[in-house]
């Protein structure tokens, strides 16, 4: 069974607004049922109806009057909440309350689903007053986290790269024996990405 889960909170007269549609009444009881179900969610719809506006915890998508229909094909047209499809990012807890996470999407270890699960686990913690703040997944498993963006700039390569601006803004480089394109591409590719430091792609070598 595939189920999305969607969160409203509305006002009194929102809520009457809701209850004249029974589409939606039935809709809402067949989610009750844990019943299969294919299509859109349509409960926003009779508040959009009686002439009143909705918003949403979604920053992008906040102060928008949803009653103009050509605001209705946003995101593209899909469902943000798969992995990099809100506007190339993941949706993270500073936009949503609930974020999606199943057992088989921890397989994968996409950025979205470890970022839910950290969560998910500080926040037990702390219920259990047992905070481990001195953790750290990047000290512990730093070779799988490391790999993925590693193998994503060997793939990429130094095309585009500007070897000359990495160590122009990064001067102690040089004095640490990194002086040559080759080496300072190496560096950034091995500690400089992780360490947050000054570097730039003048194209993009995907269409280069």
């Amino acid at each position: 069974m595939y189920s999305v889960v969607t969160v409203l909170a509305m006002d009194q007269e929102a809520f009457q607004d809701t209850k004249k549609d029974n589409t939606v009444l039935e809709l809402l009881q067949m989610i009750a049922g844990c019943r299969v179900l294919w299509g859109c969610w349509d409960h926003p719809w009779p508040v959009l109806k009686a002439g009143k506006n909705i918003d949403s915890l979604i920053h992008k998508y906040q102060d928008i009057d949803w009653r103009k229909q050509a605001n209705w094909g946003c995101n593209g047209g899909i469902n943000p909440t798969g992995e990099l499809y809100f506007d190339g990012m993941t949706l993270g807890p500073y936009d949503v309350l609930f974020v999606k996470l199943k057992r088989l999407m921890l397989e994968g270890r996409t950025p979205g689903t470890t970022t839910a699960l950290r969560y998910q686990n500080w926040m037990a913690a702390a219920d259990k007053k047992m905070q481990d703040v001195t953790s750290n997944a990047y000290v512990t498993d730093a070779e799988s986290i490391r790999a993925p963006k590693i193998a994503l700039l060997r793939g990429r390569g130094p095309v585009c790269w500007d070897a000359a601006f990495y160590l122009e803004h990064n001067p102690d480089l040089p004095q640490g024996g990194v002086s040559t394109a080759g080496q300072a591409w190496e560096h950034y590719v091995g500690n400089g990405q992780f360490e947050g430091r000054a570097s730039r792609f003048t194209c993009d070598p995907y269409k280069a």
